[in-house]
C-alpha cells in the first residue's frame, strides 16, 4: 500500500462526507460575522453579564441576517470569537476528538437538551429489553447510554482511535432498486422534480417548483422566495422567512404545504471562569399552507435536537434525520446532560440504540410524523454512533459507517504528486509515518503529505486552546455538497504506478465464498487483521412502515464507501460495493440477506484501484474504478449467493456519476483523463447497457477547460430529462457556468447550452424545467431559457 493509497483511503470517506452535509448557513463567514456584530450590539447595550445579566442565562438568539454594530473590551471580543470559530471548524475530526479534548480540558460544559429556551422535563430511567437475535441492541438504561459517551470521549481526549464515516446526503441519499427508463417517470411530466435515488419518495432541496409556483432558497439562509415563473417572464410572488435565529438548509413542497427545514445555532452563554457552554443545537421542521403564495400561513412545527441532516417524504409521512453531538457527560448522571429531545421530550432510553462497539461520540436522531400533521410525533428512535451515513431503500433505512482504524493522519484531497510516490517495496505505510523523521519528508509535504491536512491532536487556536484555525480546513459533514474544495482544483491527478494492470487480475474474483471470501489471497485484507489497516463497514438495518420504525439487524463487509450509491436493497437482499484499503488496494463486492449476513462476494476486483461511482438495475450493478483508466464492471446479481463479474469496459477517464438515462442506455458524467491519468476536462459517456457482458461506450463529449461539476459529490445537481432532450448540470471553468446537453441515437452528445450563472453566495446551483421553459437558479438570482433554442427570456434578482 503507497502513502498514496493511504491518502485516498481518508479522502474518499471525506468526499462522501461532503455530497450530503453542505455547510450551514450559519457558519458561513456573513452569518459568523454577523452574529458578532449583533453581539457586539448586545454588549454595547449593556446586555451582558457584566451589567447584570445571569452568567447562566442563554441569550436570546439572532437574527443572523442583522449588521447591528457595535463594541466590547477586547478581552471579550477575542474570547467570544474563537469558540464560534472552534464551532465551524471542530467537525474536521466529525465534531469527535476536537470536542472530546476540548470538553477534557474543561472548556465546554454540559447544556440542558431541548430547544434553547426551554428546560428538559424529569426523565426516568425505565429498562428496556436488548435484541441481541438481530444484533442490535437498546439501551436498558440511560446510565449505559452514558458509558458509551463516556468511553468515546475518553478515547478521543487520549488520542485513540478515530472513526470515520462516509456520509452522502444530505445525508440520506436513496437509490431505485428497480430499472429505470426515465426522471420523475410516475410524477406529472409537465415540470422536473429533484432528481431522486428512490421513485416515490421525495427528498428535499435548495430550489423545487410544484409546476405553478417556482421556490428558491436566498443566500442568507433565512428566506425562501416564491417566483411566479409566468413562461419566462418572472416576478416575485411571495416569501417565507424562517424564525428568528434559524438557518434553513433546505425545504421541499407538496400538496400546497411548504415543509421548511432549519436549524438554531444558539449562542454561547459566557461562565464567570471565561469559558463558554453551548446550548445544543436544535432541528426545525416547519410547515406552511403556500396556497396563497402572497400569505404563506404556518401549520404546524416539530422540533428535535442536533443540527438538521436529512429528511425523507414516504407515503404521507415525513422521516426527519438529525445529528446531535454530546460534548461532556463527565460532571454527572442527569440524563438531561446527554439524552436527545424530540418536541421538548426526551427519547425513551428503549428508543436509543447502542453502537456494537459500545463507544458512540453522537446520536443520530430520526422522527416521523404524519406529513398532513407535524407536530403530532409517530414515531422516535436515537441511533448512538460515532458517525454515519443513511441509505432509504423502499423498504429499509440503513445506517452505514467506516470503522476500525486509527489514523495519525487525515489527508483531505484525492489527488497524487510525483513525489510523492513510495517505492514499490513498501508494506506499512502508516507504521512508516509514525516513525518517519519529518525532515526526510518531501519539500511539500509539509502542505499536502502526512501533517498538513490535519493530524489526530488539534492545532492550536489563538489561545493555544486547541483549536484548528484553518478556514480551509473544515468539518466533512457540513461542507457544500457542491464545494469543490471536497475536491481538488483541477480533478484527480495522476497516480504513479505500473503501467499495466493485468485485465486478469481486475476482472477475476478471487473467491466467491460467503464463508472465507479472501481464502487463498493472503493478500487480500479481511477480519482476521494484519499489518493493513482493518477498514469495515457497519452497516445497521431499520424497517420503516407508516411512519414506524424498527432496528431488525446489523452487519459488516470489508472496506470503505465510496457514497450511498454503493449500497442497493433489492428484493430482500443489500448489495454493497467497497474499495478494500490494504498492501494491495482492490475493489469488492458484498451480498448480505435480510439478517445483513453475508451470503455472496466478489473480492479482489481491480487490484490498485479505488470506486469511484455504482448504480444498481434490478438484476445487474454496474461500478467505476480509477487509476489510470476507467473500467466500467457490469455484475450479475440475478443468484444472490454467487455474483459474477460479466464484463468490463476500459476507458479513459472515469465517472463520477451514474444515471440511467432511457431503456438500455446509461449515462456517466465525470472527467476526461489521458493515459497517464491526467484529467482534462468534464466528461460525458453514455454506455450501450442492452448486453450487460458487453457494454459500450457509444458517444463521448468533454467540455473543455472545465475541472469540476457539482454532480461529482452531489446527485441533486443534475438534471437529467429524456423526455425534454436535457442532460443540465453546473460546471466550473474559470466561472460557474450552466451546461446542457441533449443525446440521440444517430448524433450522440450535442451542447444545447453553455451560460455562466449569476447567482453568488454558498447556495448551490440548480435547472429546473417547468413546461417548455428552463430556469437556472442559484440563491438570489433565477434565470430562464426557451427550450430549443435556448435563449435567454428573462432574469430576476430575487
Amino acid at each position: 500500500m503507497t502513502r498514496q493509497d493511504e491518502f485516498d483511503a481518508a479522502a474518499r470517506a471525506l468526499r462522501a462526507d461532503a455530497e450530503q452535509h453542505p455547510v450551514p448557513a450559519s457558519l458561513q463567514p456573513e452569518a459568523i460575522e454577523a452574529m458578532l456584530l449583533a453581539h457586539d450590539a448586545q454588549k454595547s447595550d449593556g446586555e451582558t453579564a457584566d451589567s447584570g445579566q445571569p452568567a447562566s442565562a442563554a441569550p436570546a438568539p439572532v437574527e443572523t441576517g442583522s449588521a447591528a454594530a457595535g463594541t466590547a473590551s477586547p478581552r471579550r471580543h477575542v474570547t467570544w470569537r474563537w469558540p464560534i470559530a472552534a464551532a465551524a471548524c471542530l467537525a474536521l475530526l466529525c465534531g469527535v476528538g476536537v470536542v472530546g479534548a476540548l470538553a477534557a480540558q474543561g472548556k465546554f460544559s454540559p447544556a440542558a437538551i431541548d430547544a434553547p429556551s426551554s428546560p428538559l422535563p424529569a426523565v426516568s430511567d425505565p429498562s428496556a429489553p436488548a435484541s441481541p437475535e438481530s444484533g442490535l441492541s437498546t439501551a436498558q438504561g440511560y446510565a449505559q447510554v452514558r458509558d458509551c459517551l463516556l468511553a468515546s470521549q475518553q478515547a478521543m481526549g487520549d488520542g485513540g482511535t478515530m472513526f470515520m464515516e462516509d456520509k452522502t446526503a444530505g445525508v440520506a441519499r436513496t437509490e431505485t432498486a428497480t430499472a429505470f427508463t426515465a426522471q420523475n417517470s410516475t410524477k406529472d411530466s409537465s415540470f422536473t422534480d429533484t432528481n431522486e435515488r428512490t421513485e416515490g419518495i421525495g427528498e428535499a432541496d435548495v430550489a423545487k417548483t410544484d409546476g405553478r409556483w417556482l421556490y428558491a432558497l436566498q443566500d442568507s439562509g433565512t428566506t425562501v422566495a416564491i417566483v411566479d415563473p409566468a413562461e419566462g417572464h418572472m416576478t416575485p410572488a411571495g416569501a417565507i422567512e424562517a424564525p428568528k435565529g434559524a438557518q434553513v438548509s433546505e425545504f421541499y413542497v407538496e400538496d400546497g404545504r411548504l415543509y421548511l427545514l432549519s436549524t438554531v445555532f444558539p449562542e454561547g452563554v459566557e461562565q464567570p471562569d471565561g469559558t463558554y457552554t453551548f446550548p445544543p443545537e436544535t432541528t426545525r421542521l416547519d410547515v406552511y399552507d403556500v396556497t396563497d403564495p402572497a400569505n404563506p400561513q404556518a401549520t404546524g412545527l416539530l422540533t428535535q435536537t442536533g443540527t438538521y441532516n436529512t429528511v425523507r417524504f414516504a407515503d404521507g409521512y415525513v422521516y426527519l434525520f438529525s445529528d446531535q453531538w454530546t460534548y461532556d457527560t463527565s460532571e454527572g448522571t442527569d440524563p438531561s446532560a446527554y439524552v436527545p429531545c424530540v418536541n421538548g421530550a426526551a427519547v425513551e432510553c428503549g428508543d436509543i440504540y447502542l453502537p456494537p462497539e459500545n463507544m458512540g461520540d453522537h446520536y443520530l436522531v430520526i422522527t416521523t410524523v404524519d406529513a398532513a400533521n407535524p407536530s403530532a410525533v409517530v414515531d422516535q428512535k436515537a441511533i448512538l454512533c460515532n458517525g454515519g451515513s443513511v441509505y432509504m431503500s423502499q423498504d429499509s433505512i440503513f445506517l452505514y459507517e467506516t470503522t476500525g482504524y486509527n489514523w495519525g493522519i487525515m489527508p483531505i484531497a484525492r489527488f497524487a504528486a510525483d513525489d510523492m510516490a513510495e517505492p514499490a517495496g513498501e508494506t506499512d505505510p502508516i507504521a512508516e509515518a509514525a516513525t518517519e523523521d519529518p525532515g526526510d519528508a518531501p519539500a511539500d509535504e509539509s502542505e499536502n503529505g502526512e501533517e498538513a491536512p490535519g493530524a489526530t491532536s488539534p492545532a492550536e487556536g489563538p489561545d493555544g486552546e486547541g483549536v484548528n484555525d484553518d478556514p480551509a480546513v473544515d468539518d466533512p459533514a457540513t461542507l457544500p455538497a457542491d464545494d469543490p474544495a471536497t475536491l481538488p482544483a483541477d480533478g484527480p491527478a495522476a497516480e504513479p504506478q505500473s503501467p499495466e494492470t493485468p485485465d486478469e487480475e481486475a476482472q477475476a474474483p478471487s473467491d466467491n465464498s460467503a464463508d472465507d471470501p479472501s481464502e487463498g489471497e493472503a493478500d487480500t485484507p479481511d477480519s482476521s487483521g494484519g499489518d493493513d489497516p482493518d477498514l469495515k463497514t457497519c452497516i445497521r438495518k431499520f424497517t420503516f412502515d407508516k411512519g414506524q420504525l424498527e432496528g431488525v439487524a446489523q452487519g459488516e463487509v470489508n472496506g470503505t464507501l465510496d457514497s450511498s450509491f454503493c449500497l442497493d436493497e433489492y428484493n430482500g437482499y443489500l448489495r454493497v460495493v467497497t474499495t478494500v484499503y490494504g498492501e494491495d488496494t482492490s475493489s469488492a463486492l458484498t451480498v448480505l440477506n435480510e439478517q445483513m449476513e453475508e451470503v455472496g462476494n466478489i473480492a479482489d476486483v481491480a487490484p490498485g484501484e479505488q470506486v469511484y461511482s455504482a448504480r444498481f438495475m434490478g438484476n445487474v450493478g454496474y461500478f467505476v474504478t480509477f487509476k489510470q483508466v476507467d473500467p466500467l464492471f457490469s455484475v450479475d446479481l440475478s443468484n444472490p449467493e454467487n455474483p459474477t463479474i460479466i464484463g468490463q469496459l476500459k476507458i479513459p477517464g472515469f465517472s463520477e456519476y451514474l444515471h440511467p438515462y432511457g431503456e438500455n442506455l446509461l449515462l456517466g458524467i465525470g472527467m476526461s483523463a489521458d493515459d497517464a491519468g491526467a484529467t482534462d476536462g468534464v466528461k460525458l459517456s453514455m454506455f450501450d447497457t442492452s448486453n450487460p457482458a458487453d457494454v459500450r461506450e457509444v458517444a463521448t463529449a468533454v467540455l473543455d477547460d472545465t475541472y469540476y461539476s457539482d454532480v461529482f459529490n452531489e446527485y441533486r445537481a443534475a438534471l437529467i430529462d429524456p423526455a425534454s432532450d436535457m442532460i443540465g448540470f453546473p460546471v466550473s471553468t474559470d466561472r460557474e457556468a450552466y451546461a446542457v446537453y441533449g443525446y440521440s441515437e444517430d448524433n450522440g452528445f450535442s451542447q444545447h447550452m453553455l451560460e455562466e450563472t449569476n447567482g453568488t453566495g454558498w447556495v448551490p446551483t440548480r435547472g429546473i424545467r417547468i413546461g417548455d421553459v428552463l430556469y437556472v437558479v442559484k440563491g438570489n438570482a433565477a434565470e430562464s431559457y426557451r427550450i430549443g433554442d435556448y435563449q435567454k427570456i428573462d432574469d430576476l434578482l430575487i
